[in-house]
Order: C-alpha cells, then structure tokens, then sequence
C-alpha cells in the first residue's frame, strides 16, 4: 500500500516534471520573442528621433533661406514687386 502511494507520488512528480520543463521552454521562447520587439522599438525610436532632429535643421534652413530670399528681392527690386 505505501509503495503504492510512493510510485503514484512519483508519477506525479515526473508528469510535473515535464510541465515544468514546457513550461521553461516556453518562457524562453516567450523572452527571446521579447527582446526582439524591444530591439525593434528601440531602433524606431532612434529612427524618429533622428529624423526629429533633419527636420528641425531643415526647418532652420527653410527659414533663413526665405529671409535671406527677402532681402534680396527687397534690395533687387528696390522694395517694388
């Protein structure tokens, strides 16, 4: 009757044995899928940052481009359009 139990005991122990081990498995699986899509949103974010940045300078340039473009066309044409 106790070996009984003791081989019952055992059975279940290894049956949850192997959950453990899927289950392990899929962690794994699970934390590498993760990293992944942490990588992926990290180089999105340096992307728009990075493009944040050209459009501010071009923003700059774009500005001062048409003030410099308004001066000329004041000094060329002596303030008469």
């Amino acid at each position: 009757m106790i070996e009984d139990r003791m081989t019952e005991a055992e059975i279940r122990l290894g049956e949850g044995d192997i959950r453990m081990d899927s289950l392990e498995r899929d962690l794994a699986a699970n934390t590498r899928a993760t990293q992944e899509i942490l990588s992926i949103v990290t180089m999105g974010k340096s992307f728009f940052r990075a493009m944040g940045a050209i459009a501010a300078v071009t923003k700059w340039f774009i500005v001062m481009g048409t003030a410099v473009g308004a001066v000329y066309a004041a000094w060329k044409h002596g303030g008469q359009p």
